[in-house]
């Protein structure tokens, strides 16, 4: 429960950090975002809601500040290591 907290603050400080609230009329560019949700881990026990709470913020960042996202649901070490090439070399 708590690293979930901890997750869902730290994904939510990001964005404020990242989006300014005072400098709606300048451009900053476009924001992306990977997003991941995992619920399966084969040494761990079974989590509820990282699936949901990863989505759920997908739609947060997509609906409200604009970012583009990559969502990863239950993804693979092999998932995760592929889709960072795509974020690595985004420019303005």
């Amino acid at each position: 429960m708590w690293s979930r907290c901890a997750l869902l603050a730290t994904l939510i400080a990001m964005v404020f950090h990242a989006v300014p609230s005072a400098a709606e009329d300048i451009e900053f560019g476009r924001y992306h975002a990977l997003v991941i949700g995992n619920n399966d881990y084969t040494d761990l026990p079974r989590l509820e809601t990282a699936v949901a709470d990863a989505e759920a913020v997908a739609a947060l960042l997509e609906s409200k500040y604009g970012f583009q996202v990559r969502l990863l649901r239950n993804a693979t070490r092999a998932d995760i290591l592929l889709s960072r090439p795509q974020f690595s070399w985004t420019r303005n």
